[in-house]
């Protein structure tokens, strides 16, 4: 025994026997602490807690131990109970054990307690332990898909496994064969290699090590899969006899290699841009010679963009108004531009002169303005050949459009939108050089005479500090400000008494002030800032970006500061955007693959649903065992299908029927389920809306995700609460603060709140992120918001949360109002009774043999005449020549054999006009359904359904 005390629920009344039940079993050295419980409330109430066993005597004064081992296997059902009784009989100790009793022991021999209590705890410990080790096994199984190979090259004999076979695209059943199936289900590419290490594994004269990645192609499904197989070649008197292994799916792992080397590539690509920037910056900073700034512009631009030539062309007017002249070249020689006249102002050059922004082209000969003037030629013959090509206007801060730079490659498609922004970038910068350097030239051409050099100077430093739409500004060594220009003004707001003598301390955003005061120590230090941004704020009270440039020189700091507010929000709106794109990239890949399982899962939980349905339907009663199993593995099975909807409806993929509904009756109709779900604990208010408002949704999905949401909200009042349903009606001019993505409108919203728990901010953040749960382990999927959050953004609504931690959690639900008269919406509304069995033809026409099996024996049930077909080429055979004596075509959605269940409809209507169809799918994808909803008239039953929903729907179609 272990030395940790046993803890032990004893229901016994008299406090004698209890102690001699507490001295025998220490006698035998049983260490124990017993709680004594004798009426049936204090005995449900501990139940609740953790015992190792769970002794009851059989009478009690108001109580009996038959109904204390019935509340013992509701509560606590793996904990041994033991009946220690003076009146239990053999007949009543046989039927207590029949019913889930451990053991029992009279009080007349309790000599044998300890040895009972020491062997149900044994047999407690083991099976828990076993049910680890085969939970263990099966996650292991689950999760390795791995497949097993056998070959005989004696025989040239290949076995292979279900999961062997899956891995090369081939079903459970299909024969195989070295050459037919493994050779040919090899990439092309990966043959040779493959068979080579194969033969060289069967060589005597080698190790026999098999060790090898290679890729499949799916000999029927057409996937392309990796692969690592591993293996050995056993041997008998120098030959190889037997050559075995494993093989195992790294397609994920590939793909993920794939991807980071894509994504090191990619920022090497970036960190290499960011580099020439950088440099560049530097050397336009420093230069002041206009021609050889003009040509590390250019010469930059051909690196970043990859063009195979560049070129910078000045805007210079002549006598006609217009002159393009040819300042700087790179990627090519100047004789290339020699022989051909300066260009001109075309529909395609004006637009970059004229400074209206970026051209972008993939192949310059498609645009409609290439050619458009005379001689109409387009490119001179000779011209160095352009097809990508990109111009960018180089505008001053003044509006004057200086020039602009040219790029051009001879293969279509080599400037991308990125390459773009680069160039945009650059352009600015180069702006801003020619810009100083013209300053420059000019103040050496002012240098002609002193007199002239001060007075022009002193004129042009006055204008440029009076006109600047950049703050300019010069301080002391500790950044007090001297005196600063009138754009402080313009762009802040401040006057200049406000700022003079002070630093700027107090109109630095407290997030960038460290870094500004770090900053500014080091241009006291003597060490020039090229480009700094910080954040100041506005008389008004918001904030604007500035971009700086500081020189220090002479105990003084001269400063440039630029507002760059527009940029910053463009470009993080830019980025907002590509993050938007990449989400939506990513819902759409998982809501694709989501369908594709839930296809192939849904067909196997029809089989599985369906033949246990009519198990359950033809069971006897006795032994009732039986029926307990079947009823157990039945609602497992059902559990199954729920998760798999719920993955549909995040993904935004289960075929909605939507129809007109009256919220206020769909809540009032769900009391009694909220009731009976939530519990006594919970108390469920619902408050209707004064006016009764039609919404269009499928009535049964919008029924599940109130009670996910209402079971949510149980689970958050572990004590009790209150539960509120609140229907109100909203015309909304503009959108709600906080809730932009409610667009202005007539809108239900339905609100479900209660007064539980709350969450914090962080984990409100996730809430709809699908697997995001809170609740430990086996409590929950984290698909119920999921699953809330699809159906209703699905349904064209929209979904919000607010939750206070401690106050409680509200979920709201905002859909469209639905503006059709009462009478139209009971029409569609109305009910069909239902209806079971009958004597006409049904056509099954199902590819999985196991489904058609069941739907085929469930209908034959009922009383119908069944044909059956695997394919819908086969389904057309046996219409042929049955016009009218075919009553109903029950067909799946998805068919092998490039038909589907929708084309095999419409070509049988076509000989047969008025066939009756049934659509049955585990997924729809888009043959049946478009934007989320059933395509009109069409009847579908989706996988998996029971015995019931088949008779009822059958018989509607037919009746109708």
């Amino acid at each position: 025994m272990s030395d940790v005390p046993i803890r032990i629920l004893h229901l016994e009344d008299d406090a004698h026997d209890a102690e001699l039940v507490r001295e025998f079993l220490a006698v035998e050295g049983i260490e124990s602490a017993i709680d004594r419980v004798w009426t049936r409330a204090d005995f449900t109430t501990a139940l609740q807690q953790d015992y190792d066993l769970i002794l009851a005597d059989h009478k009690l004064p108001s109580f009996d131990g038959e109904q204390a081992l019935e509340l013992a296997h509701a509560h606590a059902p793996s904990v041994p109970f033991i009946f220690v009784s003076g009146t239990l009989g053999e007949e009543v100790a046989v039927e207590a054990l029949k019913h889930g009793a451990t053991d029992y022991v009279t009080k007349q021999r309790l000599e044998r307690l300890p040895a009972v209590v020491e062997r149900a705890l044994d047999e407690r410990a083991q099976r828990i332990a076993r049910r680890a080790a085969e939970e263990t096994l099966r996650l292991a199984a689950t999760a390795s898909q791995v497949g097993i190979w056998d070959y005989d090259p004696v025989r040239d004999v290949l076995l292979w496994d279900a999961q062997c076979k899956a891995l090369f695209g081939l079903p459970p059943d299909a024969p195989i064969s070295y050459v037919g199936s493994f050779l040919a289900g090899i990439h092309p590419d990966d043959r040779t290699a493959a068979d080579g290490a194969v033969q060289h594994a069967l060589d005597p004269a080698g190790s026999g090590h098999f060790d090898i990645e290679y890729r499949t192609v799916g000999l029927q499904d057409g996937i392309e899969r990796w692969l690592s197989a591993k293996g050995r070649g056993q041997f008998e008197d120098g030959r190889a006899v037997r050559f075995v292994g494993t093989v195992m799916d790294i397609t994920d792992r590939k793909r993920a290699y794939a991807a980071v080397a894509a994504s090191e590539a990619a920022l090497r690509v970036e960190s290499h841009a960011l580099e020439i920037l950088n440099q560049v910056s530097r050397e336009i900073a420093a230069e002041l010679d206009l021609e050889r700034l003009v040509q590390t512009v250019v010469d930059a631009g051909v690196e970043l963009t990859g063009a195979e030539f560049g070129a910078f062309f000045y805007n210079v007017l002549d006598h006609s108004g217009e002159s393009y002249m040819l300042y700087s070249l790179s990627g090519a020689e100047r004789a290339a531009f020699e022989n051909f006249p300066m260009v001109r102002k075309t529909a395609l050059f004006a637009p970059t002169f004229g400074g209206e922004g970026v051209i972008r082209l993939d192949d310059v000969l498609t645009d409609p303005r290439y050619g458009q003037n005379a001689p109409h030629e387009g490119m001179p013959e000779g011209h160095l050949p352009v097809r990508s090509y990109l111009a960018v206007p180089v505008v001053l801060r003044s509006g004057e459009v200086v020039g602009g730079l040219f790029f051009g490659h001879a293969t279509p498609g080599r400037f991308a939108q990125r390459t773009e922004r680069l160039i945009a970038g650059l352009a600015a910068q180069a702006s801003v050089g020619i810009e100083n350097a013209r300053l420059f030239q000019s103040a050496q051409r002012l240098n002609q005479t002193l007199e002239e050099q001060v007075a022009a100077r002193t004129a042009e430093r006055d204008s440029i500090w009076q006109v600047s739409d950049d703050l300019l500004g010069v301080s002391d060594a500790d950044g007090v400000w001297l005196s600063i220009n009138p754009a402080w003004t313009k762009v802040l707001g401040w006057e200049a008494d406000e700022v003079i003598g002070r630093t700027s301390e107090w109109l630095e955003h407290t997030d960038d002030r460290p870094k500004t005061r770090a900053e500014v120590a080091q241009l006291g230090g003597g060490i020039a800032t090229t480009q700094f941004e910080n954040r100041f704020r506005t008389r008004a009270g918001d904030y604007r970006t500035l971009s700086w440039r500081a020189v220090p020189e002479g105990g003084r700091i001269y400063c440039v500061a630029r507002d760059i507010t527009a940029q910053v929000e463009q470009a993080d709106a830019l980025a907002e955007a590509e993050e938007g794109l990449r989400q939506s990239q990513k819902m759409e890949t998982l809501g694709q693959l989501t369908g594709g399982v839930a296809h192939d899962f849904n067909n196997l939980l029809q089989i599985v649903m369906g033949n246990l349905d009519m198990l359950k339907r033809h069971l006897p009663a006795e032994p009732p065992r039986l029926r307990r199993s079947a009823d157990n593995a039945f609602a497992g099975a059902e559990r199954a299908a729920t998760l798999t909807q719920r993955l549909l409806a995040f993904a935004r993929r289960q075929p909605l029927a939507p129809k007109p509904v009256s919220p206020n009756a769909l809540v009032a109709g769900m009391s009694d389920l909220l009731h009976r779900t939530l519990g006594e604990t919970v108390t469920v208010r619902t408050e209707p809306a004064g006016e009764d408002w039609l919404i269009e949704v499928d009535n049964n999905q919008l029924e599940s995700a109130l009670l996910n949401l209402s079971v949510n909200a149980r689970d958050a009042m572990p004590g009790g609460g209150m539960l509120t349903i609140a229907i109100r009606n909203l015309s909304l001019v503009e959108p709600i603060r906080g809730q932009s993505e409610v667009p202005p409108g007539d809108h239900v919203l339905i609100a479900v709140s209660d007064t539980g728990e709350g969450m914090a901010p962080e984990v409100v953040a996730r809430v709809f992120e699908p697997f995001f749960t809170t609740k430990e382990v086996g409590k929950g999927t984290g698909l119920g918001l999921s699953m809330v959050y699809g159906f209703v953004q699905q349904s064209g609504g929209h979904v919000h949360i607010a939750s206070v931690e401690g106050e409680g959690t509200e979920v709201r639900i905002y859909l469209p109002r639905l503006l059709i008269s009462r009478t139209a919406a009971a029409d569609v509304a109305e009910q069909q009774d239902v209806r079971r069995g009958g004597d006409e033809t049904i056509l099954v026409c199902e590819d999985d043999e196991g489904v058609r099996a069941n739907s085929v024996e469930s209908l034959r049930e009922l009383g119908y005449e069944v044909l059956e077909a695997g394919d819908a080429r086969e389904a057309l055979a046996v219409l042929e020549g049955r016009c009218g004596k075919i009553d109903l075509l029950f067909t799946d959605v998805v068919l092998p054999g490039g038909m589907t269940g929708s084309d095999l409809a419409t070509k049988a209507r076509a000989s047969c006009p008025d066939l009756r169809v049934l659509f049955t799918t585990g997924y729809a994808r888009d043959a049946i359904v478009h934007h989320g909803r059933l395509d009109a008239g069409v009847q579908l039953l989706p996988k998996p359904f029971a015995f019931d929903d088949l008779a009822a729907k059958v018989r509607d179609i037919l009746d109708a």
